[in-house]
């Protein structure tokens, strides 16, 4: 579920997600009753992906150093790790 929903902020994959919940709302409009929630999930995810241009620019910013800060934190020690390994 989570690798479909990180896979579905790809912006290639846009209409086809919204068509996949269109379907889905026709054929049961109270989102409640939805059995397969995968589709709510990704397009939270994907709308909460592509809303950080649309933010003030001074918390666009503040958005972005910090995910680069958390990507930066999580991939160096990977890369070290890796690079200790196969060197």
């Amino acid at each position: 579920m989570v690798i479909g929903s990180v896979l579905m902020t790809d912006m290639t994959q846009h209409f086809q997600l919204l068509e996949k919940f269109s379907r889905a709302r026709s054929k049961q409009p109270d989102l409640n009753k939805w059995e397969d929630r995968d589709v709510i999930l990704q397009l939270i995810l994907h709308t909460a992906d592509i809303s950080n241009p649309f933010r003030v620019p001074r918390l666009a910013t503040l958005w972005g150093e910090l995910v680069t800060q958390e990507f930066i934190q999580q991939v160096v020690p990977l890369l070290l790790c890796v690079v200790l390994v196969f060197c």
